[in-house]
């Protein structure tokens, strides 16, 4: 079998090739507020449970984070007298905060 023939020129490529789709008359978009999921308390608690009967631990904390990221860490730091620095240190990616903190961060940040 013969090797295959490609082209030594490249095709050119202009923004101005994109093609331009217009949203239909009446259509409108509407405002997304990403975090609204993650500080939502009943979802958060739900996800968590998920976590915990699944065994998995790194969804868990992942899930925790999100949710602490979502909000204003100056008002959980105040709230659960834990420094900021901890705060961070909870929540990083290797993480291994204890039961105390977790529990902390989780009531505070209701």
């Amino acid at each position: 079998m013969g090797k295959t023939k490609t082209s030594k020129k490249r095709k050119s490529f202009s923004i101005n090739d994109v093609l331009i789709v217009k949203a239909g008359a009446g259509l409108k978009a509407k405002p997304h507020d990403p975090d609204s999921k993650l500080r939502d308390l009943q979802f958060i608690a739900e996800a968590l449970a998920q976590a915990i009967v699944t065994g998995d631990k790194k969804s868990f904390l992942d899930i925790l984070a999100a949710h602490i990221k979502s909000k204003n860490i100056s008002e959980i730091e105040r709230k659960t007298k834990i420094n900021r620095s901890t705060i961070y240190a909870a929540i990083e990616n290797d993480a291994n905060p204890t039961l105390d903190t977790i529990i902390s961060l989780i009531q505070k940040s209701a």
